[in-house]
């Protein structure tokens, strides 16, 4: 990461300036930064010809915000290797090793233009300290990669979905506050329940139709965490139990397999998010035939996808708050430019390119509660923004033609680096050793 030398002031000169608040478009625009912040933005007949400061030539280019990627698990990279080898791999690292996993996604996803994400569950190895000093790292601009907001330990049931991970397990309401209270005590950004089954609800599986936690054990943990002023995120898969989940007041559905009209509507109403992480099940159903997935796994991923299609289609149409999100990090699904992917999903199923690209900035930026900072390029808000080539307010697949990645009023050189040496980290060494594992 670095700042353009000698320059406290840039001038992105000539360029179509998408305003995500107003959903409008300024074309031969010019967007000032001065510092980290957005200085303002207008007409380039308002402006002198000389402008101070550097002046960077954005014709026939388009600014947006920087990108939200709202569900992410930096433990995880995304490629083809197997739970079964992955996971134990992970567990025997040391922290400094399963630090470099983190900022090496962290690193991916910013240099795709996601300046910003959402991790929703740690990994299976390590303690949660570590992604604390990786989040105080990012802050400080000691590593190159997108700020990372934590849910830390999830909430699970004894024996449910996410229990051999980083996780808490309660039984009981009491229990459920406890914790709580202890993820917040650890620093926790967010809330994350897991309340349903990991994939579902599929036909012919009656488990992967259960309601985790009682009515009560959810309204306790929203209720303690919305006293600490932090959000609640629900994995949720199931008409009952994503509506447990609306009624106690959950801030977003995380996947929502299973959505009906009556529960967007509710939703709607309520105000509550939905992240709907399209590109996993999407990303499983394409890549796991030519990885060797039985066509029992495979065909539980295209039902999945179809009913997670149908519910984002009803939801869209509700006025649901959709804030993007992919599960990065999930088998097939590498972190990055997949937020792309994601979004290219949101548009056919119905939204407009304006509007998911509003579920990547603005809309996520609510979710995640710093609106007021980030998200848009209004006045005073925190310099993050993307310069792409075309108009992804009309063909939202332009979001992959990046020329240039600016977090915090600071340039991103293409092939940038961490400080850290994360050579033993790289993938194919990662492949390679997990491989050595294999019985």
């Amino acid at each position: 990461m670095m700042r353009e030398p000698g320059h406290a002031r840039v001038n992105y000169v000539g360029a179509r300036v998408v305003d995500v608040v107003r959903s409008t478009v300024l074309e031969d625009a010019v967007l000032v930064t001065e510092g980290t912040r957005v200085s303002g933005f207008g007409r380039r007949a308002d402006y002198p010809r000389e402008l101070p400061g550097q002046v960077v030539d954005c014709t026939g280019a388009t600014i947006v915000p920087g990108l939200f990627n709202c569900h992410v698990h930096l433990a995880l990279d995304g490629d083809a290797t197997p739970y079964p080898i992955k996971l134990p791999y992970l567990r025997s690292l040391a922290e400094p090793d399963l630090f470099a996993i983190y900022a090496e996604q962290a690193r991916r996803n910013l240099l795709a233009g996601v300046t910003t994400v959402r991790d929703t569950h740690p990994g299976p190895g390590g303690q949660t300290t570590t992604y604390l000093v990786l989040q105080e790292a990012l802050r400080r601009g000691l590593l190159v990669g997108s700020r990372v907001y934590l849910s830390l330990r999830p909430l699970v049931v004894p024996g449910g979905h996410g229990t051999h991970w980083l996780s808490r397990a309660v039984s009981g309401a009491d229990e459920t506050v406890r914790a709580v209270r202890e993820n917040v005590a650890e620093g926790a950004n967010l809330i994350k329940l897991m309340t349903a089954f990991a994939w579902g609800p599929l036909p012919g599986k009656p488990e992967s139709w259960s309601r985790y936690f009682a009515p009560a054990e959810l309204r306790a943990a929203v209720d303690t965490a919305h006293g600490h002023g932090l959000p609640v995120a629900a994995h949720a898969h199931g008409t009952k139990a994503i509506l447990d989940c609306v009624a106690a007041g959950v801030d977003s559905i995380e996947h929502g397999t299973g959505l009906t009209p009556e529960l967007v509507e509710l939703m709607a109403q309520r105000g509550t998010f939905l992240v709907p992480t399209l590109a996993s099940y999407h990303n499983f159903h394409r890549a796991g035939p030519g990885h060797g997935e039985t066509d029992a796994r495979v065909g539980d991923s295209d039902y999945v996808r179809r009913r997670q299609r149908e519910g984002l289609e009803l939801a869209i149409r509700a006025g649901v708050r959709i804030a993007a999100g992919t599960d990065s990090g999930f088998v097939y699904l590498p972190h990055g430019d997949v937020i792309v992917d994601e979004l290219e999903l949101y548009v056919e199923c119905g939204m407009s390119p304006m509007g998911a690209l509003r579920s990547a900035t603005r809309t996520a930026a609510q979710l995640v509660g710093v609106v007021d900072e980030l998200g848009s390029l209004e006045p005073g808000m925190v310099a993050d923004l993307l310069v792409v080539d075309g108009a992804p307010d009309k063909e939202i697949t332009a979001l992959r033609a990046i020329r240039r990645v600016v977090k915090e009023g600071r340039a991103i050189e293409p092939d940038a680096g961490s400080p850290l040496n994360a050579e033993p980290l790289s993938r194919n060494v990662v492949r390679t050793e997990m491989q050595n594992t294999r019985p």
